[in-house]
Formats: C-alpha cells, sequence, structure tokens
C-alpha cells in the first residue's frame, strides 16, 4: 500500500495484508489463536480467486454528477468474483464473523462493527515464525450486521468475499481504516511465580480510503552536477468515481530545472536548453519559475473515469550554475 493509501474498489484495488507471528526462541507456545479485526470500511476478500457471481458495481458519480447504477438484477447471496490467482497462503482462515466488539479491539472508541478472522495455529515450536496473507479492499458500502439473504455461518467462510451486509453508509475518500491483530497462546516456558502462561501480542495496521492517488518516484537518486534525472507521477482512481478537472502539480527545487520543448529559466542558463529526445510526457500544461528559483509545473488532465492507471514523466537537469540560495533538493507533488 504506497503511502498507506487504498483506492476504493472490492473487484479492481485488492491489497494484500501480512501478518507475521513469531514464537519465542527458548520455549514452544501451544494453541496459538491468531485474531484479525477489520473494520466496516474493509472488505475481507480471503484468499481470493474466482467465483461463479459478480456483484453490482454501482452506483459510480460520473462527471455530470448523475448516478449509474449498472444493469443487474438482485442475487439472494451475493458472491465477489475477484481476479484470477493471487498470491495467498495455504493457510485459510478457521472462522470469518461480523459482530459489534467494543472492548476488544480498541481501535474505534465505543461500539463499532468489525470482520473478526480467526486463525488456529495450533503449537508453535521454539524460534518458529508463522506468516498469514489475505486480501482485502474497501467496498462501496461498510458493512453491517443485516444480511439480505441470510446469516452465513462463521465457520464455512460464507461471510468472507460477501456484500450481502454491504447496506451501511457509503466508504468516502480520506476515510481512515485501522484493523487490529491480536494473538495468543499457552507459553511453556518458565515465568515467575504468579505471572500467567497466556502470551499476547497486537499489532495494528491503517490505510486511508482515497479515490484519486499518486506517488513519485525518481530513476536515480544520487544527484551530480550536469546530470538529468527522470521523475515518475503515477496516479491512479478508484473503482466508485470520476476524477473531473483533474491537475497533477509538481515543485521542482531550486538548483534543478525541467527540461522540455522551451529553457524555462528566467536567466536563460544555457545548460536548461532544450535536448533533442529529452521531455516529458505528456507535455506540460505550464511551466513556472517561482521567485526563490523553484519551479512549478502542471499537467492538467481534464477528466479520469473509474479505474485510470497512468504514468507522468518528465526529464531534470542538475544544474552547475542557478541564482539563489542552495535549496535542498526535496520535491512534493499533488493532485486536485
Amino acid at each position: 500500500m504506497p503511502e498507506a493509501e487504498l483506492s476504493r474498489g472490492v473487484h479492481d484495488h485488492l491489497d494484500t495484508y501480512t501478518l507475521t507471528v513469531t514464537n519465542s526462541a527458548k520455549d514452544a507456545t501451544n494453541s496459538v489463536v491468531v485474531d484479525d479485526y477489520l473494520p466496516a470500511g474493509l472488505e475481507f476478500l480471503g484468499c481470493g480467486g474466482s467465483t461463479t457471481r459478480r456483484t453490482p458495481r454501482g452506483p459510480i458519480r460520473g462527471p455530470s454528477s448523475s448516478t449509474r447504477v449498472p444493469p443487474a438484477s438482485p442475487l439472494a447471496h451475493v458472491v465477489v468474483e475477484l481476479p484470477g490467482a493471487r498470491s495467498c497462503p495455504d493457510r485459510r482462515p478457521h472462522a470469518v464473523w461480523r459482530g459489534w466488539f467494543p472492548a476488544r479491539t480498541a481501535i474505534t472508541p465505543g461500539s463499532a462493527v468489525y470482520t473478526h478472522v480467526e486463525w488456529d495455529l495450533s503449537n508453535m515450536a521454539p524460534g518458529q515464525t508463522t506468516t498469514i496473507t489475505y486480501l482485502a479492499a474497501v467496498p462501496l458500502k461498510e458493512n453491517t450486521l443485516t444480511w439480505s439473504g441470510g446469516t452465513a455461518p462463521p465457520t464455512t467462510g460464507a461471510q468472507a468475499s460477501n456484500l450481502d451486509n454491504n447496506n451501511g453508509p457509503q466508504t468516502v475518500n480520506g476515510q481512515s481504516l485501522s484493523n487490529l491483530a491480536t494473538v495468543s497462546g499457552g507459553y511453556t516456558g518458565p515465568v515467575a511465580p504468579g505471572t500467567p502462561t497466556t502470551a499476547t501480542a497486537a499489532a495494528t495496521s491503517t490505510v486511508e480510503a482515497v479515490d484519486l492517488a499518486i506517488q513519485k518516484s525518481i530513476d536515480n537518486p544520487d544527484f551530480s552536477q550536469g546530470t538529468v534525472h527522470t521523475w515518475t507521477l503515477h496516479y491512479e482512481t478508484s473503482e466508485y468515481r470520476y476524477s473531473t478537472g483533474t491537475v497533477v502539480t509538481d515543485t521542482v527545487p531550486a538548483g534543478l530545472c525541467p527540461l522540455g520543448t522551451l529553457n524555462y529559466t528566467t536567466d536563460g542558463g544555457a545548460d536548461c536548453n532544450p535536448r533533442s529526445g529529452v521531455g516529458p510526457s505528456p507535455a506540460y500544461s505550464s511551466v513556472t519559475e517561482n521567485p526563490d528559483n523553484s519551479f512549478t509545473v502542471n499537467w492538467d488532465l481534464a477528466t479520469l473515469p473509474p479505474n485510470t492507471d497512468g504514468t507522468i514523466t518528465f526529464p531534470t537537469l542538475d544544474r552547475s550554475d542557478y541564482p539563489g540560495p542552495p535549496w535542498s533538493l526535496r520535491t512534493r507533488c499533488r493532485t486536485t
């Protein structure tokens, strides 16, 4: 999950969660049980793979702000169809169910609906490490305890990859989603008098649900005067929303200059002149040098449909001589 963000969408934006359980190197721990509590805005999708039925994707907010609902007949038992084979362990959960967990989670104040997933790891030898992975995604609507097709039993795994109870409020861009994993077992080694032999541990993971995300990377983080670096901006939209009037803005710090079809510097330094075969993709919409000798670079992407996955690349030159103080080569990027 780059930058702890997860695009909304249970069909096309699945992510892999990993739980790593490590036992003490000294003695065994018996009857080890892992409990993971996913908030209502996260859908537990187990090991993935395809099923025989597919859920409706709508509603999707379109460019005209109208709601589009794809034609689909109601299903008595709605199951998510997941794309292809995904990385997943042989270890499957012992039980999956939804419920109110006010005291055990310590994530959300008061009572809240969580998906409780339990794995029975049996006995763990000294120093043994066990890894559990599963798929999860942000659904269109949150889970509730009301089932349209009848409550599925927890021990069959039917409550996983099941949208029959996704009739809560819509998940939203910027929503913080935290889940808690706990592990407990009976430690067989010596303990101090009066100390319980039950060993426990816990860990949390938090992601932000997003409808528009961007990440920035560079081909080579080592800078030297006169060298050209290529930056990549990867942007994506969620399964449930269009992004209208989309503008990507990047700030190129003083000491670097963006290369393209023009020399964008105010001092006209020859090192920033256009170079054959070196330029942005797509073209800049605008480039402005700022008073501190940094540059504001814009790309107008207009309307991006749901499930857009695109990249912008552009080159910068590490200047040998430039006006102004030696500013940091720290860059920032944003979308609007």
